[in-house]
């Protein structure tokens, strides 16, 4: 099982899920280039820590707060 997942947020707040990988700063460059070429919010998700551990809005807050949008 891959570690980090990708994820965009549409304008509603519902997730969208771009692919996944072990490696950190491949979900990273995925998630800018993403955000890059859409201007929407984008995050990484550490699925074994269970929380958001990057994000492409610096003004988002703690990285775990995007989460909490679409948890169920």
């Amino acid at each position: 099982m891959e570690r980090y997942a990708v994820f965009g947020m549409f304008v509603d707040g519902s997730p969208l899920y771009l692919g996944s990988t072990d490696d950190f700063t491949e979900a990273e460059a995925t998630m800018l280039n993403a955000a890059r070429q859409t201007a929407l919010e984008h995050f990484v998700y550490d699925l074994r820590l269970e929380q958001n551990v990057a994000t492409s809005f610096e003004d988002a807050g703690p990285a775990g707060n995007i989460a909490d949008r679409w948890a169920t």
